[in-house]
């Protein structure tokens, strides 16, 4: 059996669809305040979008623990003049979320999950270690 490669038209209405799903998700069945599930939609959109249909070109359901991992440690530091400790913490707390309702509606696997999952822990040591790096690449070339 042949699988369809998607073209990027249909990847971006996929990716489209499933962050309109996710916001629904995290505000009426999770109960997030509107503020919050815009948040997180806008961070999981961001990703989709600049990172993951640009670079990636493959469906958002297709997402791996090292897409993650290069998407904060080289492309987020790189690209987001911006960006900083907190920007990292908050864009973790939306891709555990995310992994999660991706888990719940039954688009990835335990195994998957997991993989997401351990892209996310331990900020403090990792994440920020590599944001760290990032800001000096920043103070660098300003």
């Amino acid at each position: 059996m042949q699988i369809k490669k998607m073209h990027p038209g249909e990847l971006e209405a996929e990716a489209e669809r499933i962050v309109e799903a996710f916001y629904n998700y995290l505000k009426h069945e999770k109960g997030l305040s509107e503020e919050t599930a815009l948040e997180h939609k806008h961070q999981i959109g961001f990703f989709a979008n600049s990172y993951f249909l640009g670079y990636e070109e493959k469906s958002l359901l297709k997402v791996t623990g090292s897409d993650i991992e290069d998407y904060l440690g080289n492309w987020y530091i790189r690209k987001v003049w911006n960006s900083s400790k907190s920007d990292v913490r908050s864009i973790l707390v939306a891709f555990k979320k995310f992994c999660k309702f991706l888990h719940e509606r039954g688009c990835v696997e335990e195994e998957q999950l997991d993989d997401l999952l351990a892209a996310c822990t331990n900020p403090q040591r990792e994440w920020f270690a590599i944001t760290k790096r990032g800001q000096e690449i920043f103070r660098a070339i300003s």
